[in-house]
């Protein structure tokens, strides 16, 4: 089977959806298509997909217009991976312009949006593999707590992060100002360096570098609002980490607050650590850790099948008449 796959020119970089790739490689062979258009450059030219003759055409946080996709033909074949960042703003009205198009969602909020719209999703549940399935920090410790902080957005910065930290005892942070595409990251008082002891960290060579720092770190403070997968605290939930986010899908869809991690009002940060186990929580984690990963692999398999029916498809000849219809039905969804 031959399947083309459309992906956010970005992870090229940050390589967070490699993941998606390996399970599609596991149905066929896989061409990558990737678009441009979000920093101003060109999208991908569907029409040319279309005349490529995939088997199947999976779009990966990509949502192109409704009246865009009609260029690739049969509905049937195209598989829509949204992302729930960049949807979270989506009436049902718009979600039903995309009723004819198979839906899997990484997001329980953003598939029962969906689904209450009438589209055809699934829900599967992406967790890693368990790198560290039991907590690495020994307790409330009196020389402190590591904390490790990637800054990538102006509605999560350094002032967020200390609002929440309240008083807890920290002995070093891990800070690591490198803002999404679009964004500058805030800045930090010396006053604030000296006293968390905090020490700045940019793009390290290789993933494994970057998995390393955080492993070394007690705390891992989630980057973002939203997230579509939330590959960074995942991974860091992974390593046994205690995950500290903002109450918001998909972290707290993940984050049971005070169970296995912590959330926090974005609009209007507080202390969360007062009076907390934290040791408790942390070992909660790695429990729940291995439940999420065993979820996962059903996932995957039913990711892949649901890959497999968009090849299986079979457009039947139509007449003139029959095309007609099809189009007058895809211009009604």
């Amino acid at each position: 089977m031959r399947i083309a796959a459309v992906d956010h020119s970005f992870h090229a970089k940050t390589k967070s959806t490699e993941f998606i790739f390996d399970i599609l490689a596991e149905c066929g062979t896989v061409e990558r298509f990737y678009c441009e258009r979000w920093k101003g450059g060109p999208a991908v030219d569907l029409r040319a997909l279309r005349r490529g003759r995939y088997d199947a055409i999976v779009f990966i946080q990509q949502m192109y217009r409704r009246q865009e996709l009609r260029q690739l033909g049969d509905s049937r074949k195209t598989v829509l991976l949204p992302m729930y960042d960049g949807v979270a703003d989506w009436s049902l009205e718009k979600w039903r312009r995309y009723r004819s198009f198979q839906i899997v969602a990484f997001s329980s909020t953003l598939h029962q949006t969906a689904i209450a719209a009438g589209c055809r999703s699934n829900h599967v549940r992406y967790f890693p593999d368990v790198i560290c399935p039991e907590p690495t920090a020994g307790g409330d410790r009196q020389s402190g707590w590591t904390v490790f902080f990637w800054e990538r957005q102006p509605s999560i910065t350094w002032a967020t992060v200390k609002s929440v930290l309240g008083d807890l005892p920290v002995a070093k942070v891990w800070y690591k100002p490198c803002p999404d595409p679009g964004t500058t990251a805030s800045r930090i008082s010396g006053e604030d360096r000296r006293r968390f002891n905090i020490e700045d960290v940019g793009w390290l060579p290789t993933r494994g570098d970057y998995l390393t720092l955080v492993s070394q770190s007690d705390i891992y403070f989630a980057p973002r609002r939203y997230e579509g997968i939330g590959m960074s605290f995942l991974e860091a939930m992974a390593l046994g980490k205690l995950v500290v986010a903002a109450d918001h899908a998909t972290m707290n869809e993940y984050i049971t607050h005070g169970h296995n991690g912590l959330l926090y009002d974005l609009a209007d940060p507080r202390p969360v650590f007062t009076g907390r186990e934290l040791p408790t929580i942390m070992r909660n984690a790695a429990r729940d850790s291995r439940e999420y990963a065993n979820e996962w692999r059903r996932g995957q398999a039913a990711l892949k099948n649901i890959i497999a029916d968009a090849c299986a498809q079979r457009s039947p000849p139509l007449g003139q008449l029959g095309h007609w219809f099809r189009g007058w039905m895809d211009r009604g969804a």
